[in-house]
């Protein structure tokens, strides 16, 4: 019998608002700067233990881990 995945599925990133156009016609459009941490990621540099929490006044609030520091093993 497999085992089962209980894991599901995340994405944590980072955006950022880039205005375009001028004037009136001017619009803010996201773009993703960087995917800080996934179900499906395997670096050891990534945020795990993703957590969300609601709080009694209705607000969400997203917390998770991430290393202080970061060492490359394959550097001597």
């Amino acid at each position: 019998m497999e085992k089962e995945n209980f894991k599901k599925p995340y994405e944590i990133s980072i955006w950022a608002d880039e205005l375009k156009g001028e004037g009136d016609n001017s619009y803010y459009e996201e773009k993703l700067l960087a995917i800080i941490g996934s179900d499906t990621m395997t670096s050891y540099n990534k945020c795990i233990n993703p957590t969300l929490h609601q709080n009694i006044n209705g607000e969400t609030t997203l917390e998770f881990s991430m290393v202080y520091k970061y060492f490359d093993e394959e550097v001597d």
